[in-house]
């Protein structure tokens, strides 16, 4: 499906084409942190000093009630550990987050349908909030601020479940901010 848009053209898959179309059918309701924790392994970081590899993964749950509601379960975890190698994290972070959407109009949805629109719309939509959690618990944890960049079109690497299944995990490889001085 070919979309014009400020004069371009723009190629979507039919299932970018689907999301855009729910997309547009539906308003965001209600949006909350579920549970969240941040923790680092106590004398294993210079002050100051965020370990090198940094490991995030998403994982999205999707469901409709009464095709009348989308309701979003997206969980996000960062880890860090001194080399890709290691499997102990020395920093961890994670965040639940619930978004309900209300259609604004009947429209018939499936599975697939409504996991792709938590992958595009659902990740938009909750994004900033990751972003803020990660920077004000390495604030408050005495961190170099950590920052999350902002969510671009194909910055996250969904993995397939199965065959049958829309992929639900993400994972996303970010860097470590550079060490500053200590004033």
């Amino acid at each position: 499906m070919a979309k014009k848009q400020s004069g371009v053209s723009l190629l979507l898959s039919e299932g970018d084409a689907a999301v855009m179309r729910l997309a547009s059918n539906v308003q965001l309701d209600d949006l909350k942190m579920l549970g969240c924790r941040a923790g680092m392994q106590a004398g294993k970081l210079e002050p100051n000093q965020l370990p090198s590899d940094l490991k995030q993964r998403i994982n999205i749950q999707a469901a409709t009630e009464e095709n009348s509601q989308i309701i979003l379960i997206i969980t996000f975890s960062l880890t860090a550990s001194e080399n890709e190698d290691d499997e102990k994290a020395l920093l961890l972070f994670e965040a639940t987050f619930w978004l309900k959407y209300l259609l604004v109009a009947p429209m018939e949805l499936n599975a697939e349908l409504v996991q792709l629109f938590g992958q595009r719309n659902g990740m938009l939509n909750i994004w900033p909030y990751w972003r803020e959690f990660i920077q004000t618990m390495t604030a408050r944890m005495d961190l170099p601020q950590l920052k999350v960049p902002l969510l671009s079109p194909g910055g996250l690497k969904f993995e397939k479940d199965s065959p049958d299944h829309p992929p639900k995990r993400a994972t996303k490889k970010l860097a470590a901010p550079r060490k500053k001085p200590r004033t």
